[in-house]
């Protein structure tokens, strides 16, 4: 917390008298209406230091006038007006006000941490029902959803009723399936919730925080060509299974500014590597261009550049001998096994090639080339293929992923490790 002791350590305490003097006078003028305003703007994690009304790193004067200014005179809105709820009531009213003049100018308490926005509560393993709290006032429109973890993120307590209502005072509870992991999401409008996640369910458009027991999974974010992208974490989960790491020996950037990917063996296991693009970019042209082979992949190791969302549509380029067989390429619009859905070819033996998807309402086009020109000539041209089928996935949550990582979760057939680098990703609408 940062106090700004050079605003408020000149002010005497009459001045400090009249501005509370004139703070309780401006209360009479506040409305019930701006009150259910400033209670219904608080799911928003954006909480950083409690007190900063103004959201400038300190806390001072200026805090005071904006939040008077708020709360009395129709303005302005705030950028993060968790930060203006001083007493943690989840409410901005005269009492915030009054803390923080108490605060600044008479040695009162200081304002307390941020609060979490959502709260698992007393859970054990083994519980079929989970309970918690979310720091939000009604009505708000946001809501619960519960996850369970086995195999794979499956959602609670059905496909059918996905949703947990918040009830008066922040409480929620609900049932449960078997779990080994649980996480509690408070949503927005924007969610979707879907059935069956192969990454987190955190990572979805319209979740505005989350819980997770037995303890909130730690997630690396790189950032790569301009964008920012969460390496996957997971042991045993698709594709495969497999267990994903996000270790640097399986995912790093080099001083070129080039993405590994690696599957590589440790400790008894092979580690396979993915990273999901943090949100969605919609109907446009995916990019990306490769400074490796992927034509000597072991038989069994994939790689693949696609966009996948939680209700499974998808499609991708896929490099593999085992999938491709007797090719080593593929595009693919899922799903993969209905007539016309998908196209081999042959990648040959060099190191730097690039590739596209354009993504429209009416067809989805793939290309590959030699080199990393902007676009093919004639005798650099790969292969290109139009699909204009009618699984061509509508926008919604599909993010764009690469990933390395080995079929059925087999071993290596040749036992060796593999590495593909990728040089750059962009996207153009």
């Amino acid at each position: 917390m940062v106090k700004d002791d050079s605003v408020y350590r000149r002010r005497s305490f009459p001045a400090r008298s009249l501005i509370l003097a004139g703070t309780l006078f401006v209360l009479t003028v506040i409305s019930a209406a701006e009150r259910l305003k400033a209670m219904n703007d608080f799911a928003a994690g954006c909480c950083q230091v409690p007190g900063d009304v103004d959201h400038n790193g300190k806390i001072n004067v200026s805090d005071v006038t904006v939040l008077v200014a708020h709360l009395f005179k129709g303005g302005p809105d705030l950028v993060c007006p968790a930060e203006a709820d001083l007493n943690s009531d989840v409410a901005l009213n005269i009492s915030d006000l009054t803390f923080l003049i108490e605060f600044l100018f008479r040695g009162g308490a200081a304002p307390g941490e941020c609060p979490p926005l959502i709260a698992i509560k007393d859970l054990e393993p083994g519980d079929d029902s989970v309970r918690g709290s979310a720091n939000v006032s009604l009505p708000t429109g946001y809501r619960v959803v519960l996850w369970a973890k086995t195999d794979r993120w499956y959602v609670q307590p059905t496909t059918a009723q996905p949703f947990t209502v918040i009830r008066i005072g922040g409480r929620w509870s609900n049932f449960t399936n078997p779990w080994t992991r649980i996480a509690a999401l408070l949503v927005d409008s924007d969610y979707i919730p879907g059935a069956i996640r192969e990454d987190h369910p955190a990572v979805a458009a319209g979740v505005v925080d989350w819980d997770e027991y037995p303890e909130r999974s730690p997630d690396r974010y790189i950032d790569w060509s301009n964008f920012r992208w969460r390496v996957k974490q997971a042991e045993l989960t698709g594709p495969g299974p497999n267990a994903f790491s996000d270790d640097t020996a399986n995912v790093r950037i080099d001083q070129d500014g080039r993405l590994h990917l690696r599957i590589d063996y440790r400790n008894g296991v092979w580690y396979c590597a993915e990273i999901v693009l943090d949100h969605a970019l919609g109907y446009g042209t995916y990019t990306f261009r490769l400074d490796s082979r992927v034509d000597n992949l072991n038989y069994n190791t994939i790689f693949a550049g696609f966009l996948f969302d939680t209700s499974g549509q998808e499609f991708d380029m896929e490099f593999s001998q085992f999938l491709a067989d007797p090719h080593n390429a593929q595009f693919v619009v899922q799903p993969w096994y209905l007539p016309g859905n998908i196209e081999f070819y042959d990648m040959p033996d060099s190191a730097q090639t690039s590739f596209t998807m354009e993504w429209r309402s009416d067809h989805i086009t793939f290309t590959s080339w030699l080199g990393h020109a902007d676009a093919p000539e004639p005798n650099t041209l790969l292969h290109t293929w139009t699909y204009t089928g009618a699984n061509i996935p509508a926008p919604s949550d599909a993010r764009v992923r690469f990933n390395l990582y080995l079929a059925n979760g087999d071993p290596p057939s040749q036992g060796h490790e593999d590495e593909v680098v990728v040089a750059s990703f962009g996207y153009s609408p």
